[in-house]
C-alpha cells in the first residue's frame, strides 16, 4: 500500500518537472551561396564557320610566256620565297618559235639590203627620196619585229625567267619538258604579306552576312594562334562538292597564319551593348519559366525573369533584374523563397603543381 502511494508520488513529481522544462527550438537552416552582381554586358550574335588560309589570289602575279616554249628547268618550288631578279624557270623556243625568230631575222636582212639598194639608185637618180624613206621605214619595222620576237622567244639559246618582284611562289603550273603554248600561265607569284581565308558558309546563313563584319579566326592546330579581320567578299554560289557558299577574309600581315592552315572562324553578325547579364548557372527553371535567386539582407528571394541571348557562359536578362542586383550563381539549387542565406567567397580552383 505504501509502495503504491510512493510510486504515484514519484510519477507526479516527474510530470511536473516535464511541464516546467523549457523546449529548445530546432536551429534555423542558413544556406551558404556564392553571389555575383548582375552587370551590363555586350551580347554578340555570331555564327561559326571553318575554312583554310591561302595566298590572296587577286594580288598574285602570273608569269606566262608570250611565245610557244619548252620548259627546260624549274628552278623554284611552291612556298619558296624569292627576291627581285631571282631565277624561276629556264625555257627555250620550240621549233615553231624558232621558225618565227628565223623569219624575223630574214625579214630584217632583206629590208636592210633593200634600203641599201634604194640608196644606190637615189645616187644614180633612179629612185626618189620618197622611195628611200619607204625603204628606211621597212627596215625599222623589220628591226622592231625582230626585237619583239627575241623578247618573247629569248633568242636562239635558252632563256631564264626571273622574278620581277619579291614574293612567294604560290604555284608552278607547268612540268619540266612541257611544251607550253603562248599565253599559258607558267607560275603564280604571290605577295608574301597578302593572305586570305576562304570560309565555308551554310546557304541558310548567307543572307545574314555583310561585307565588313568582324571575324575572329583560330588555327585548329594551335588555339593560341588567333587573328582578327573582316569579311572582304561574299561568294553567293554553292560549291558542288562541299555544298557550301563562301566568305573571303583578307588577313593582316601580322596574323601568323600560313598558307594551308585550317581555321575555325566566329563571324559577328550583331552586337547589343548594355544588356543585363548573369552567369548561365544562375538561371533555374520551374515549369519552363526561368527564375533566379537574389540575396538581400541575408534572405534569398525568388525572382521570375525573361531570358534573351545565351552564349553558354552568360545569360541575357531582358526583364526582372537591374544592374547591381546580387544574384546567386552557386548553391541556388538548395534555396527556397525566403530562406536565410549567407554569401561565401567564390572558390578559385588551385593551379596544378608543377612537375
Amino acid at each position: 500500500m505504501i509502495a503504491g502511494r510512493l510510486f504515484v508520488a514519484i510519477c507526479a513529481l516527474a510530470l511536473v518537472a516535464c511541464q516546467d522544462a523549457t523546449v529548445e527550438p530546432a536551429p534555423e537552416v542558413v544556406a551558404s551561396v556564392v553571389v555575383e552582381p548582375a552587370a551590363a554586358a555586350a551580347f554578340l550574335e555570331t555564327i561559326d564557320a571553318y575554312g583554310s588560309v591561302d595566298f590572296a589570289t587577286q594580288q598574285a602575279r602570273i608569269l606566262d610566256s608570250a611565245a610557244e616554249v619548252i620548259v627546260e628547268q624549274i628552278l623554284v618550288s611552291p612556298g619558296q620565297s624569292v627576291g627581285v631578279g631571282d631565277p624561276l624557270l629556264r625555257i627555250r623556243a620550240t621549233a615553231n618559235s624558232a621558225l618565227e625568230l628565223s623569219k624575223a631575222q630574214t625579214d630584217l636582212k632583206f629590208a636592210e639590203a633593200s634600203q641599201a639598194r634604194t640608196s644606190r639608185l637615189l645616187a644614180q637618180q633612179l629612185a626618189t627620196n620618197a622611195d628611200v624613206d619607204t625603204a628606211r621605214q621597212a627596215t625599222a619595222n623589220a628591226r622592231a619585229a625582230l626585237a619583239n620576237v627575241r623578247s618573247r622567244v629569248g633568242g636562239d639559246n635558252s632563256m631564264i625567267l626571273r622574278a620581277e618582284a619579291a614574293g612567294i611562289v604560290a604555284s608552278v603550273d607547268v612540268a619540266r619538258t612541257a611544251i607550253v603554248p603562248a599565253g599559258t600561265p607558267l607560275l603564280h607569284l604571290a605577295d608574301s604579306g597578302r593572305m586570305q581565308a576562304r570560309l565555308g558558309i551554310e546557304p541558310a546563313d548567307l543572307a545574314r552576312l555583310r561585307q565588313g563584319q568582324s571575324v575572329t579566326l583560330v588555327a585548329t592546330y594551335d588555339g593560341t594562334l588567333v587573328a582578327t579581320a573582316v569579311i572582304d567578299q561574299i561568294v553567293a554560289q554553292i560549291e558542288p562538292q562541299s555544298r557550301l557558299a563562301a566568305a573571303i577574309v583578307n588577313l593582316p600581315p601580322s596574323s601568323g597564319l600560313i598558307p594551308g592552315t585550317t581555321v575555325r572562324a566566329t563571324i559577328e553578325l550583331a552586337r547589343r551593348e548594355g544588356a543585363i547579364a548573369v552567369a548561365h548557372a544562375a538561371v533555374l527553371y520551374a515549369d519552363g519559366r526561368p527564375y533566379v535567386y537574389l540575396l538581400d539582407a541575408g534572405v534569398a528571394h525568388q525572382v521570375w525573369v525573361a531570358i534573351g541571348k545565351d552564349d553558354g557562359k552568360r545569360s541575357e536578362i531582358t526583364a526582372g533584374l537591374a544592374a547591381g542586383d546580387s544574384v546567386v550563381i552557386l548553391g541556388n539549387y538548395e534555396l527556397e523563397d525566403g530562406m536565410r542565406a549567407v554569401a561565401a567567397p567564390a572558390v578559385v580552383p588551385l593551379a596544378p603543381a608543377s612537375q
